[in-house]
C-alpha cells in the first residue's frame, strides 16, 4: 500500500482512537498516527541498500515500478520476497515486550498493528502471498535459492 493511503487511513484511525479513548492524550494520538506511516522507513532503507541512492523522488518511482512488477508475476513462489525488517512478527513482539514498560511503545505498537492490518488487506486484494510480511526470519530463510524480481 502506498504511503499516502497509510497517511490518510492512519489519520482517521488515530483520530478515532483519540475520540473513543481521550485519555491517550495528544501525545498518544501523535505517536499512533506517526507510527502508522513511519514503519515504512524499512522500504526506503531497502531501496537505499539495493541502489546506493538516497533520492526520495527516485525511490518513489522505483517503488511504483517494483510494485507493478510484483503484482504481475505469474509464479510468485519462485521469486524472492522483499525484506522489510519492520513488517514482521519479530518487530511486533519487541514492541509488545517494550509496551509493558512504557505507554509510548504501546502507542507505537497500536499504530504498527494498524499499518500491518492495512498491508494485509492490500496483499489479499492484489493476490500476493500473505507470508511476505509475516516474519523477517521466514522471509530470509525462504528467499534462499529464489530468483530476484529486479
Amino acid at each position: 500500500m502506498m504511503p499516502q493511503y497509510h497517511l490518510i487511513y492512519g489519520l482517521v484511525f488515530s483520530t478515532l482512537v483519540f475520540y473513543f479513548f481521550p485519555s491517550i492524550s495528544l501525545l498518544g494520538f501523535l505517536i499512533i498516527f506517526i507510527s502508522t506511516v513511519f514503519i515504512d522507513l524499512d522500504h526506503a532503507v531497502r531501496y537505499s541498500i539495493k541502489t546506493k541512492n538516497f533520492n526520495p523522488i527516485k525511490f518513489w518511482k522505483w517503488s511504483i515500478i517494483e510494485g507493478e512488477l510484483r503484482k504481475n508475476l505469474k509464479n510468485y513462489s519462485s521469486y524472492k520476497y522483499p525484506v522489510f525488517f519492520l513488517h514482521g512478527i519479530e518487530f511486533v513482539l519487541i514492541l509488545t515486550l517494550l509496551s509493558f514498560y512504557s505507554k509510548i511503545f504501546l502507542f507505537i505498537l497500536i499504530g504498527v498493528l494498524f499499518h500491518l492490518f492495512l498491508d494485509y488487506i492490500h496483499l489479499i486484494y492484489n493476490h500476493l502471498p500473505l507470508d511476505m510480511k509475516l516474519s523477517l526470519i521466514w522471509v530470509l530463510i525462504r528467499n534462499k535459492n529464489k530468483k530476484r524480481v529486479n
